[in-house]
């Protein structure tokens, strides 16, 4: 639903297209996760999830801007009761992942590279998009847009048909100290479809 907020730019196309398109460009695309710490110096959060079944599958990556590591977990989350079922731990590490249990990480993690290393996402790119909401809340500081959109190279990512229309969905907040933004995909024929990659920059 649309926030109505007047005549402020803030809830415009424009303004939300150009706010993304800027913040995004910063991060989508970065090849080389370690690349990350030229664009966020005091360290950076990773975090991707997506369902699959009865099972949520979350993997979180946190740079340290002392060591220069990156580590995380990868999780099998019941969806039902939140129970932890299984947790990997992962490391990246020159140009590529290590995990605990490497065939295990296969299967919960099929993509094996984050969205950010192959998509790139610019106001361009934005512009091109069918639209169908946006919002900016004055309380909170959130804002977003949504788009239904058909990209062959997003569909490849997800191991999606590549000619299926997706909702794609960005988001992001002014209340949070430093970078926040969310890239998420939603499946209108399927409710129980979810998949999220955020990305936040270590406030000084």
């Amino acid at each position: 639903m649309t926030l109505l907020s007047g005549c402020d730019k803030r809830n415009s196309r424009e303004w939300l297209e150009n706010k993304f398109g800027t913040e995004l460009s910063r991060v989508y695309p970065t090849q080389n996760v370690e690349d990350l710490f030229k664009e966020f110096p005091d360290g950076f959060r990773i975090e991707q999830t997506h369902t699959d079944g009865d099972y949520d599958y979350e993997i979180e990556l946190s740079g340290d801007s002392d060591t220069r590591s990156i580590k995380g977990t990868l999780t099998q989350i019941n969806q039902g009761t939140g129970e932890k079922i299984t947790t990997i731990y992962v490391e990246y590490k020159d140009k590529k992942f290590v995990f605990s249990d490497e065939a295990k990480a296969k299967i919960f993690w099929p993509y094996e590279v984050f969205l950010f290393q192959q998509l790139a996402v610019k106001k361009s790119f934005l512009n091109r998009l069918d639209m169908t909401d946006k919002h900016y809340n004055f309380q909170n500081g959130a804002f977003g847009i949504d788009y239904d959109i058909v990209d062959k190279m997003i569909n490849n990512y997800l191991n999606e048909p590549k000619n299926k229309e997706l909702k794609f969905r960005l988001g992001g907040s002014n209340s949070n100290r430093g970078y926040y933004y969310s890239v998420i995909f939603e499946d209108k024929a399927n409710e129980n479809y979810y998949f999220r990659e955020t990305i936040a920059g270590t406030p000084k």
